[in-house]
């Protein structure tokens, strides 16, 4: 038993496979989203699990067993890639406000240096002003200063 105009159904599309008539998938993934579904379905049951399940159940709930396995995991897939996209789209900003705190950093540390030769503290608007230029410059630098230590905890 094949699928319309002898087509293979989902499940032997996705494991490139010949289609039998004695296809235990063929009632279940016929449709033109079988090949996807199965997919999700395979991927976490395995095919040869799917095939032995529906095996034991008797007819009239094997359509509603594979419907269900099939639908809850294209929906969970769904809430999942949805999740994931938002998470992405927040990695973005999360970056520059890494940069935006490390160069304010560099900058209150760039002044603590001056305090300590000169004895006297920069203005503030020259930082606030290199900080401006690095923002307008349109990329940001990590500054990941690993002898930071040294510089504060000299003997």
């Amino acid at each position: 038993m094949t699928g319309p105009a002898g087509s293979s159904c989902g499940a032997c599309k996705f494991l490139r496979r010949k289609c039998s008539t004695e296809c235990i998938f063929v009632p279940y993934f016929i449709y033109e989203e079988a090949s996807k579904d199965f997919s999700a379905v395979h991927k976490v049951f395995r095919a040869s699990n799917v095939s032995k399940l529906l095996l034991h159940l008797p007819l009239h709930y094997r359509s509603d067993a594979a419907l269900t396995m099939s639908s809850s995991l294209i929906e969970e897939i769904e809430i999942m890639e949805n999740q994931m996209a938002s998470f992405q789209g927040e990695v973005p900003m999360h970056n520059m406000n890494i940069n935006t705190l490390q160069y304010s950093l560099e900058c209150n540390n760039m002044n603590l240096e001056n305090t300590h030769v000169n004895h006297s503290i920069t203005s503030p608007s020259s930082a606030n002003e290199a900080f401006a230029m690095h923002m307008i410059s349109g990329f940001f630098i990590p500054f990941f200063d690993l002898d930071i230590s040294e510089r504060f905890f000299e003997g």
